[in-house]
C-alpha cells in the first residue's frame, strides 16, 4: 500500500488528484469523528469543519514537512478550526460538561466513551509531541505496534512502552476534568469509539471541493468565513447562523469568479463580433441593404447591455468582498488571532523546536561540565543526561551540531551557534527562518527575506573550533 507520505509528494508535486482522493479516504473517518465531537454531534456543521480541514490540506500540501505525521496534523487542524468555530460557546458546554459529569459521578455507573469525548480532543492535544503521536496512531489511525515503532523511529517494544506512558499521561489529564478512568479501560474505550464512520459519499464531496478551491486560490477557509459573518450579525446569530452566513459567502465568490470569466468571454466575444461586422462589404447605394448587418449590430447590442449589467454587478460584489475583508482584519486584530491558519501551524513547529532546542542547550552544557568543558560531538552522547531519548527520531534528522569544541574558546556565547536546523523553512508570509542554539543554552529563531540572506547571516555567527 502506498504511504501517506508518497501520496502526499505525489499531490504536491504532480498535483494528482488520485493521490488526494486516496488521502481523503483515509482520514475521513477520523476528522469527521474529531469535527463531530468537538460540536457535540451537529452533522452539518462537522462536515463543514471536515471540509475546511481537506481543503487546507491541499492548500498546504506543498508547505508541510516531509515527516508530517498527517494523522497528527489533521487533528491538530481539525481542532483549531472547531474551536475558532465554538470560541464562543466553549465556556457554556464546559459547564455542561461538568454538570454531566458531576451527576454521572453520582450515580456510580461505569465511565462511558460519551463522557470522555467531550473532553478527550483537548486533552490529547495537551500532551507533548511523543505522546499525541503514539495515540493517535494506535487508537485513531489503527495501527499496530510494529507500525507505531517503525512511524515512530524505535522498536515495537518501545512503541508499547511510549502508548502505555501516553495513556498513562492522558488518564491524568482527563481525571483534571473530572472524568476517571484507568487506563486499561481509557484504551479500551478509545479503540472502540475514537474514530466513527463518516456519512457514505462525504469524502469524495470533500476531494474533489477541497481540490477545486485550493487550485482556485480562494483562501475562504471556515474561520475567515465566520469571523466575517459573525461581524456583519454583531456577533448575535450565533454558531448556526455563521456557518449558514459562511456557506453563502463561498456560493457569492464562486459565483464572482463564474462571472469574471464570463465577463472575459463576452469581451473577447464582442471583439469578434466588431470585427466580423466591420469585415462585411458595405450595401450598395442603388439595392436595398440586407437585413444581416442590422441583425448584427442588434445583437451586438444586447451583448454590450447584459455585459454592461453584469460588470456593473461585478463591481458590487467586489466592492463587498472588499468591505468584508477589512472587518475581517479589523475583528482579527481585536480577538489576536493569526490571519492564516497556515501562519498558526508554522508558528506551532516554530515553538516545539525551540522547546527542542532548550532542552539539548541545557544537555549540552551539562555534559561540558563532565567533559572538561568540552562540547559533545553527537546528540546521542548528551541525550541520557535528561532523558532525551524521546527526541533523537525526531531532532537527528531535523537538527545538526556544527561546533564541537569547548565552551573555554567561543569568545562570545550569547552570539555563537552550536547547532541549528538543518534546512530553512519558508513561512506563509514569505519570510524563512532557522531555530538555532546557541553556546551560552539559550536559543535564538532567525528570519530573513530569502533564503540566500539567512546562509550569510549563519555563516557570520558560526565558527570553527
Amino acid at each position: 500500500m502506498t504511504t501517506d507520505r508518497a501520496l502526499l509528494q505525489e499531490y504536491a508535486t504532480r498535483g494528482s488528484e488520485l493521490a488526494f482522493r486516496e488521502l481523503v479516504a483515509r482520514y475521513i473517518d477520523l476528522v469527521y469523528s474529531t469535527a463531530a465531537r468537538l460540536v457535540n454531534g451537529d452533522a452539518h456543521l462537522a462536515e463543514d469543519i471536515v471540509q475546511t480541514v481537506f481543503t487546507d490540506l491541499a492548500r498546504l500540501a506543498r508547505t508541510l514537512s516531509p515527516e508530517v505525521m498527517l494523522g497528527g496534523w489533521l487533528h491538530r487542524r481539525a481542532c483549531h478550526v472547531a474551536w475558532t468555530l465554538l470560541r464562543g460557546e466553549r465556556r457554556r458546554y464546559h459547564r455542561e460538561r461538568q454538570a454531566a459529569e458531576m451527576n454521572a459521578s453520582e450515580g456510580g455507573s461505569d465511565t462511558g466513551f460519551e463522557e470522555i469525548a467531550p473532553v478527550l480532543d483537548e486533552a490529547i492535544n495537551q500532551l507533548n509531541t511523543q505522546d499525541r503521536a503514539a495515540i493517535m496512531l494506535r487508537f485513531f489511525e489503527g495501527r499496530d505496534l510494529r507500525s507505531v515503532g517503525e512511524a515512530i523511529g524505535s522498536s515495537e517494544d518501545a512503541a508499547q512502552k511510549r502508548v502505555t506512558r501516553a495513556l498513562t499521561r492522558l488518564r491524568d489529564l482527563l481525571e483534571r476534568r473530572g472524568v476517571r478512568a484507568s487506563a486499561g479501560v481509557l484504551a479500551g474505550l478509545l479503540g472502540a469509539h475514537a474514530v466513527t464512520a463518516a456519512p457514505s459519499g462525504l469524502a469524495g464531496t470533500v476531494a474533489v471541493a477541497a481540490i477545486a478551491k485550493a487550485a482556485a486560490g480562494s483562501g475562504l477557509t471556515l474561520t475567515f468565513l465566520k469571523l466575517m459573518a459573525m461581524t456583519k450579525l454583531k456577533i448575535a446569530a450565533g454558531i448556526a447562523v455563521a456557518a449558514g452566513v459562511g456557506t453563502a459567502l463561498v456560493l457569492e465568490h464562486q459565483a464572482l469568479n463564474r462571472l469574471r470569466e464570463e465577463n472575459e468571454a463576452l469581451q473577447l466575444s464582442a471583439a469578434q463580433l466588431a470585427r466580423e461586422a466591420e469585415s462585411q462589404p458595405r450595401p450598395s447605394e442603388n439595392r436595398e441593404p440586407t437585413q444581416h448587418p442590422n441583425a448584427l449590430r442588434d445583437k451586438q447590442l444586447r451583448d454590450l447591455s447584459r455585459l454592461r449589467t453584469e460588470v456593473g454587478a461585478l463591481r458590487q460584489q467586489s466592492n463587498n468582498l472588499t468591505g468584508l475583508r477589512k472587518e475581517n482584519r479589523e475583528l482579527r486584530d481585536v480577538t489576536g488571532e493569526p490571519d492564516d491558519p497556515a501562519e498558526a501551524e508554522f508558528e506551532e513547529q516554530t515553538k516545539m523546536r525551540v522547546e527542542h532546542l532548550k532542552q539539548w542547550g541545557l544537555s549540552f552544557h551539562l555534559y561540558a561540565q563532565d567533559h572538561g568543558g568540552r562540547f559533545p560531538e553527537t546528540f546521542e552522547q548528551a541525550a541520557g543526561i535528561q532523558n532525551s531519548e524521546a527526541l533523537l527520531g525526531f531532532d537527528t534528522n531535523h537538527f545538526e551540531i556544527v561546533y564541537r569544541g569547548t565552551l573555554e574558546s567561543v569568545k562570545d556565547p550569547g552570539k555563537t551557534v552550536i547547532f541549528l536546523e538543518k534546512e530553512a523553512r519558508c513561512a506563509p508570509s514569505g519570510q524563512w527562518s532557522k531555530v538555532y542554539g546557541l553556546a551560552d543554552g539559550s536559543v535564538h529563531v532567525h528570519t530573513e527575506p530569502s533564503q540566500a540572506s539567512l546562509e550569510t547571516w549563519e555563516k557570520q555567527q558560526t565558527i570553527v573550533p
